[in-house]
């Protein structure tokens, strides 16, 4: 395990995917809000209006935490596209079972994903000044995180075609916000996602080794 996720770890610094994955929502959230600053000020409009500010910071986190898990799920998908599309996973798979090649893949996603959305929540509080940590909404963006991850690995063993993901993002994306908005079917329907989706791609890239 330790292996793999060192390989990973440095095929995304070389390849650079990990750099986007891990500061791509806080820049997103902090040229949005910089934008809104901006624009205010330009336009004269009060700023330091405490229902605009919060508004504001509302926003930014929400749009902060969809954008960590994209980047999570994306950065799982991408750890080993390439080997699973060329079939050289299999050389991964001798010095490790396909199960541990799938977790290894759902940690890196998970670990950068995590690290995106603090950084973004970080950034949503500086723009609006403040001081506060959405804790809530950092847990449930966690576990949001944590399910994009397995539906994403789970898609790449089907296909590492990038297209593969326009139906996984149809479901996962309203999916992420119901679970950010804690609601409670959205939470089953991400433990199911979580428990079926990882063995079945631990079966998918055992096959697509033996092919």
């Amino acid at each position: 395990m330790k292996a793999l996720l060192r390989y990973a770890i440095v095929k995304g610094i070389r390849e650079k995917h990990l750099i986007a994955v891990v500061f791509g929502p806080a820049i997103l959230i902090g040229t949005v809000g910089i934008g809104f600053i901006v624009r205010s000020l330009v336009t004269g409009h009060a700023f330091g209006d405490t229902t605009i500010v919060e508004k504001l910071g509302s926003a930014l986190i929400e749009v902060g935490a969809l954008s960590a898990v994209i980047a999570g799920g994306g950065g799982t998908f991408r750890v080993f596209r390439k080997e699973l599309a060329d079939r050289s996973v299999a050389s991964l798979v001798l010095a490790s079972r396909p199960s541990m090649i799938v977790l290894a893949a759902m940690i890196y996603g998970v670990a950068s994903g995590v690290i995106a959305l603090v950084l973004a929540l970080l950034t949503a509080g500086a723009v609006t000044f403040s001081s506060a940590f959405p804790l809530p909404m950092f847990l449930y963006g966690c576990f949001a995180i944590i399910v994009a991850t397995a539906a994403a690995i789970a898609a790449c063993s089907i296909s590492p075609d990038p297209a593969v993901l326009v139906p996984s993002l149809i479901i996962m994306l309203p999916l992420s916000v119901s679970i950010e908005m804690q609601k409670m079917p959205a939470l089953i329907a991400g433990a199911v996602i979580l428990f079926v989706l990882p063995p079945i791609a631990s079966f998918l890239v055992e096959r697509r080794c033996a092919a």
